[in-house]
């Protein structure tokens, strides 16, 4: 059964990052292009560096948990788009809307964020399916998905307040 369950994303991120961190550092200090005494520098301009990124990341996680499961938006947007569009026209409809999201916000991260929750909600109530549903069940999943991020990442390179680098 396809469940989205987001508690587990912070750990996977924070393990990641420490991860990372310990793996490059002695990488470089076994190829001897740091010391130690640049390394409380070094991780104090890092840290500057990367201020706002987890702001950013708890602000659309929050975000994203209110719009799939506490506002239900993507079963309330199946409820209006029923009888109106084709279901074939969905991943249309959700490469438009996330290239208009990602122009806006500048983020095609949070464009992601934002979008999955509702299109795992939606596409099953889109299709008369209720939650949980296998993934065999509803095959627009993907097509879905590869719209979502293909979309926010058009929209973030055509974003003029994209700090992009083409």
């Amino acid at each position: 059964a396809l469940q989205y369950d987001s508690s587990c994303v912070p750990a996977a991120l924070f393990s990641a990052v420490v991860v990372s961190l310990v793996a490059t550092t002695i990488w470089l200090l076994v190829r001897k292009k740091l010391t130690c005494g640049v390394l409380p520098k070094l991780y104090t301009e890092g840290f500057f560096v990367m201020g706002s990124t987890p702001i950013m990341l708890i602000l659309i996680w929050t975000l994203s948990n209110m719009l799939g499961s506490d506002v239900g938006t993507g079963s309330y947007l199946a409820s209006l788009l029923m009888g109106h569009m084709s279901s074939t026209l969905l991943p249309v409809f959700f490469f438009l809307l996330a290239v208009l999201i990602s122009v806006m916000v500048s983020s095609a991260w949070a464009t992601m964020c934002m979008l999955i929750p509702v299109a795992l909600r939606l596409v099953p109530s889109f299709v008369g399916l209720e939650l949980p549903v296998d993934i065999e069940m509803v095959p627009l999943f993907f097509p879905v998905l590869g719209a979502i991020i293909s979309g926010s990442i058009v929209g973030n390179h055509a974003s003029p307040i994209a700090d992009v680098i083409l």
